[in-house]
C-alpha cells in the first residue's frame, strides 16, 4: 500500500513510508524525532514517529476512499457542487462560472463529459486555487468546502498524535508538525494551513508547526531514505 500520496498523479509504490527499522525523524533532517508529518498536496497522509520507533498513519487511502481534506478531494468536491447546483439540488455557487472559466467550458454538461474523459487526480487536483478564490471572494459553497476540509486534516493529524502519544500524558507536551503539500500553502485570505495549525493546536497545544521548502514527493523520499539507511544501520550493527 502506498502510504505518501502527496503531488503525485498516481499511488507511489516505490515510496513507501513502512519501516521495519528504527525511528526517524519527519523533519528532512534525516534525524531521529518524535513528532508528525501532514502531506496534503493531489493527496494526503499524516505520519507520525516516536523517537522509541512507534509509528502511525492515518489518511492516504486515496480518493475512493476519502482523501477529502486533499487537493484532489478539495476539487472533486468543488466539482460535485457545480453540478448539484446545475440540477437544482444544491445552492448557487460562483464556483460554476469560475471552475467553467478556468477549463474553458462552456456549461456545466459540458464538466460532466471533461470530469471522465481523463479521471487522473493530478489533474483535477488542478480546481485547487479557483476553490481558494472563490472562497475568498466569499463563496458561501467555497468556503463550506474548505473549512470541511481542515477538519479533515486536522482530524488526521489528531487521531495520529492520539495513538502515538506524541502530546504526552497531560496532552500538553511540544513536539513538531511538519506541514508538507500545496494545500497547507498560504493564500491571500484562505491560509489551509493556519486553519489546520490553530484546530490542533486547541487539542494540542504543544504542536508546532514547521514548513520545509521540499516538495511532498520529496518529502516522502526523504523518509522512504531515512527508513533504508535505518534498516541497513540495523542489518550492519547486526552483523559486525
Amino acid at each position: 500500500m502506498c502510504l505518501f500520496q502527496g503531488d503525485f498523479s498516481e499511488p507511489c509504490e516505490a515510496v513507501r513510508g513502512e519501516r521495519r527499522g528504527g525511528g526517524t525523524g519527519p523533519s528532512g533532517t534525516m534525524g531521529k524525532l518524535h513528532g508528525c508529518v501532514l502531506i496534503a498536496g493531489t493527496g494526503t497522509i499524516a505520519y507520525g514517529f516516536t523517537s522509541d520507533g512507534r509509528e502511525a498513519r492515518a489518511a492516504g487511502a486515496g480518493p475512493v476512499l476519502g482523501d477529502w481534506g486533499s487537493g484532489y478531494g478539495i476539487s472533486a468536491q468543488a466539482l460535485t457542487a457545480v453540478v448539484r447546483a446545475y440540477d437544482g439540488r444544491g445552492p448557487e455557487t460562483v464556483l460554476t462560472n469560475n471552475i467553467l472559466d478556468f477549463l474553458g467550458l462552456a456549461s456545466p454538461d459540458e464538466l460532466i463529459g471533461w470530469t471522465y474523459e481523463d479521471q487522473s487526480w493530478a489533474r483535477i487536483a488542478d480546481i485547487l486555487p479557483v476553490v481558494v478564490e472563490s472562497a475568498e471572494a466569499g463563496d458561501e459553497v467555497a468556503n463550506k468546502i474548505l473549512h470541511n476540509s481542515v477538519g479533515e486534516l486536522a482530524s488526521s493529524v489528531k487521531a495520529v498524535v492520539q495513538r502515538l502519544a506524541l502530546s504526552g500524558e497531560d496532552g500538553k507536551d511540544l513536539f513538531p508538525l511538519v506541514m508538507v503539500g500545496k494545500v497547507l500553502e498560504a493564500n491571500q485570505r484562505w491560509d489551509i494551513g493556519k486553519e489546520v495549525i490553530s484546530c490542533v493546536t486547541k487539542t494540542y497545544p504543544g504542536a508546532y508547526p514547521i514548513h520545509p521548502e521540499v516538495e511532498p514527493a520529496v518529502g516522502a523520499a526523504l523518509l522512504a531514505w531515512n527508513a533504508i539507511a535505518s534498516e541497513l544501520d540495523g542489518d550492519l550493527r547486526a552483523a559486525a
